[in-house]
């Protein structure tokens, strides 16, 4: 299912004098420019400059990277020379009216009251194209391209009209076009229009209804909608009041993007004015009171703090363990938020109340119904999932357990067999769950174990653990037994097996990975890690590197690290 990231560009809060009615984005320079009832705003990335104070109603870029602005004054062009719009004038320099804009062949075309002006690329010039016959006081307030010598005429409170270019000539259109919204032509030719309060109706170019949606034969939530575009072959269409909705015309599937009160991943806002997609397949929307939002489809979905008791947030800002159980919920340990339990299938979290304020260091299975936790400073502790209830677990002792677990360092968690649990620390024990029997995990030779114990992966057959200086394999007997050691001043934060064996490992000194057939470490260079602190191997060719702030991939097979950038996310 496909993740999309909302990034809130530009609002009212920030700058933005009014609800954005149109919007197009500049090939060339990478401006997104809004059109509002009170003018033009071209936002660069890190300011909003505005221009033509005037009821913007269309904006477009032609081929030659001119940006050409509709208002209730008259058509208006951008001049870069001296950064200010000019009004359009035609050959006789009497300036230009018109109300919709469409892109042609070689040049483009505006309508207006009962005409059809062309700009032409060649000489640069803007001429009368044809008056309408016998239609001469429509007034175009929407213009496509029907095909190369028609175009398509739409007013909302008049029916739709086709247009002969070459004569004027007009003919009602072939479908029901009563006071349309919008009117989309998509990439088969069909024809989606938006009748006000009738959802989207879809006609082939003779007329013949194909489909039509609405709240009560889809999962539309509202038959208000107030603008419809294309992308990848779907169709968004964005309503009044609810959001976004992405049909799927093949199968008729329609999934909804929407806010959420208290969802910081939800759309911004709810109230869609237009919707445009740019030339990398990104979708911009233009909305009523949240401004100018871009939407991408993404990998990954990003959760921050929220209120005890808020479902679309973590109780804690910090995560310190992270377990996925066989049910496939997801159990979060904060710094001092308690334990989390997140659904992947609603995207929701449910905060265990009763362990609010404990810091969860390590979190794993025991069985279907309990989990083995690690709280800082307090010790290890059964917890069931039902009741929400602690039961501790003394390790050997009461002096024993003290000396390991109330000290301030972590005691770290990990289910190696259906019947043993790893009890990681300076002096790290196996755990027999039925006999209820603690064994030491002792090194082998002369390797003395450097710091806390880490997990690195274990299967049905082997575990591999880390501490500071080395890479263990730990065998039946429980002895560590060393694979890989670092000299001189090298610290192993964190270590991942990826899919083919290879251990990668995250140090104070970056991205190195160790090869058991060649018994040989190798360092990644790149510029924009000095230390990882923590990483992870997804078994599809990407290592997931976590620095201070910051979270990277890395690209096996490309051999490219890459930053990952924080956006509001939403799964459809």
């Amino acid at each position: 299912m496909k993740q999309y990231a909302f990034q809130q560009i530009i609002n009212i809060q920030n700058g933005l004098s009014s609800s954005v009615r149109c919007l197009t984005v500049s090939h060339e320079k990478g401006y997104v420019w809004v059109g509002t009832r009170t003018g033009i705003g071209r936002f660069d990335g890190y300011e909003l400059k505005k221009y033509l104070h005037d009821n913007i109603t269309h904006l477009f870029e032609d081929n030659e990277n001119k940006i050409w602005a509709v208002t209730a004054k008259g058509l208006y062009y951008y001049n870069e020379s001296d950064d200010n719009f000019l009004q359009a004038k035609d050959k006789e320099q009497h300036p230009l009216s018109a109300a919709s804009i469409c892109p042609w062949t070689d040049g483009v075309l505006f309508g207006g009251y009962g005409k059809i002006y062309k700009y032409n690329y060649a000489d640069r010039q803007t001429e009368l194209l044809c008056s309408l016959q016998p239609d001469n006081h429509y007034n175009i307030t929407t213009l496509r391209k029907w095909d190369k010598h028609t175009l398509l005429a739409i007013n909302r409170w008049k029916n739709a009209l086709l247009i002969d270019i070459r004569t004027g000539k007009t003919q009602p259109a072939p479908f029901k076009s009563d006071e349309l919204t919008d009117c989309f032509i998509d990439s088969k030719g069909n024809v989606w229009t938006a009748p006000y309060h009738q959802g989207v109706k879809c006609y082939d170019r003779n007329g013949k209804l194909l489909h039509a949606y609405h709240t009560m034969n889809s999962s539309m939530k509202t038959n208000v909608v107030l603008s419809i575009t294309e992308c990848d072959g779907h169709i968004w269409i964005g309503t009044d009041g609810y959001g976004i909705f992405i049909l799927n015309p093949e199968n008729g599937e329609m999934v909804s993007l929407e806010h959420v009160p208290g969802n910081r991943n939800s759309l911004p806002t709810n109230s869609i004015l237009c919707l445009y997609k740019d030339f990398n397949n990104n979708i911009w929307a233009g909305s009523v009171w949240g401004g100018l939002i871009n939407i991408k489809e993404t990998g990954m979905t990003t959760y921050s703090e929220a209120l005890p008791g808020i479902e679309y947030g973590l109780s804690g800002q910090v995560v310190l363990s992270i377990y996925q159980d066989e049910e496939q919920k997801i159990w979060i340990g904060t710094d001092g938020g308690g334990i989390n339990k997140f659904n992947p299938d609603t995207r929701k979290f449910n905060h265990i109340l009763p362990t609010w304020g404990d810091k969860v260091s390590s979190i794993t299975g025991i069985d279907k119904r309990r989990l083995l936790i690690s709280l800082f400073s307090k010790g290890i502790f059964f917890f069931d999932k039902e009741t929400e209830e602690y039961q501790p677990l003394i390790i050997v002792n009461d002096s024993i357990n003290t000396l390991l677990c109330q000290r301030g360092k972590n005691v770290n968690v990990l289910q190696n067999t259906p019947e043993t649990v790893l009890l990681l620390s300076e002096s790290p024990y196996s755990y027999h769950l039925t006999k209820k029997k603690f064994t030491p995990i002792v090194s082998v030779g002369k390797t003395a174990i450097d710091g806390v114990i880490q997990p690195v992966c274990n299967d049905s057959t082997r575990s591999f653990l880390h501490d500071l200086k080395h890479i263990y394999r730990l065998d039946s007997l429980n002895r560590l037994l060393p694979i890989h050691t670092c000299y001189e001043d090298t610290v192993f934060n964190s270590i991942s097996l990826d899919e083919n064996g290879l251990f990668w490992i995250g140090s104070n000194h970056g991205l190195s990975y160790y090869s058991t057939i060649s018994n040989k470490r190798t360092c990644i260079s790149n510029e924009l890690i000095d230390e990882i602190s923590a990483l992870i191997c997804d078994k599809r060719g990407k290592v997931w590197l976590g620095t201070e702030g910051k979270l990277f991939a890395h690209l096996i097979e490309k051999k490219r690290i890459y930053p990952l950038r924080r956006v509001r996310r939403h799964r459809t």
